[in-house]
């Protein structure tokens, strides 16, 4: 599924055309640093959104991880600011983590406390996009390196920990692949 249909699904509105030098893309960054990942590599994409837009799930699955504080270091060094991250499991096996940054608000609808723990439904509002009028989004896929790391437990453990799993591009990375029945190396 293309990126921006899924940007669409969570952000709820048609997204701001970008020129291609604008908004951070996945990967190598040359050193010039990343608010969302390391000094030489960004770990997701972001993309201008409109302050308060909504912020959806892109699937079914539970909160793992809330930041509220939004200045909070992230993972690499940066500031990221407030952000979700969900844990997506698929019938056939396989697990992928997804995370939204850069939120305003970490609120539901009708004011619903987002916290670890909650279920959520696809295209259900997880927050809003803050302040710096871009939102930053991450998939982290567990494949059999990440098993074999941790152990085959992994898959089963609710609480494990996402930054383990190594980000891919989530332009080329297509859910409906990877949730497909059969597909569980």
């Amino acid at each position: 599924m293309p990126v921006n249909q899924i940007l669409q699904m969570f952000l709820g509105m048609m997204l701001v055309s970008l020129p291609a030098s604008a908004g951070q893309p996945f990967g190598p960054n040359g050193g010039k640093g990343s608010d969302c990942g390391t000094a030489d590599f960004h770990f997701g994409i972001d993309r201008a959104a409109a302050t308060g837009s909504p912020v959806t799930a892109v699937a079914h699955g539970i909160v793992v991880k809330v930041e509220d504080d939004d200045n909070a270091l992230n993972d690499g060094g940066g500031h990221c600011g407030r952000y979700v991250v969900i844990r997506h499991n698929y019938p056939n096996g396989r697990v992928v983590f997804t995370r939204y940054a850069r939120l305003g608000r970490i609120v539901g609808d009708n004011a619903r406390r987002i916290a670890a723990g909650l279920i959520v439904q696809r295209n259900e509002k997880i927050g809003e996009v803050g302040g710096f009028r871009e939102f930053h989004f991450e998939v982290r896929p567990v494949d059999q390196y990440i098993v074999e790391r941790f152990g085959p437990h992994t898959i089963d453990d609710p609480s494990m920990n996402w930054l383990n799993v190594h980000p891919v591009d989530p332009r080329k990375f297509d859910f409906e692949a990877f949730a497909a029945p059969g597909r569980n190396e």
